[in-house]
């Protein structure tokens, strides 16, 4: 019983922490992009914290707000999550912060996939990725 109330108020700890960085405003936006950030890392902060009440260590998710752009359109990428270690926890290793999000613009069409690997403090790792379509 102790170790599931360890779980949960570490899921509901983290995504607090997950979802404060998509709080944040960020220069030259519209309220629109905006929000659909907010949304986007909101939305991949809860996908972790789900994974995280699995009973897993270390858990990720990454989302695009749509599916498909056409070119010059912008698209949200959101990312989070839980049990990993943030970047200064070992700076020899190339690190995400826990938790993000950025719009994004594509110039040429393609699928485009956008993957994070976090490391948690025990060496187990998760690997979480996210794909777009961008067409003419």
């Amino acid at each position: 019983m102790e170790h599931m109330i360890k779980r949960v108020t570490a899921a509901a700890l983290g995504f607090l922490l997950l979802a404060a960085p998509a709080l944040a405003l960020a220069d030259g936006l519209s309220s629109t992009q905006i929000q659909i950030q907010q949304l986007t890392a909101v939305a991949a902060a809860l996908e972790a914290q789900e994974a995280a009440l699995g009973g897993q260590s270390i858990v990720c998710a990454a989302l695009m707000s749509k599916a498909s752009v056409r070119v010059g359109e912008q698209v949200a990428l959101g990312w989070g999550s839980v049990g990993a270690m943030v970047p200064s926890d070992d700076p020899s290793r190339p690190m995400w912060t826990q938790n993000g999000a950025s719009t994004l613009s594509f110039t040429q069409p393609g699928t485009w996939n956008y993957s994070f690997t976090f490391y948690a403090k025990s060496g187990a790792t998760a690997t979480c990725s996210a794909n777009i379509v961008v067409t003419e």
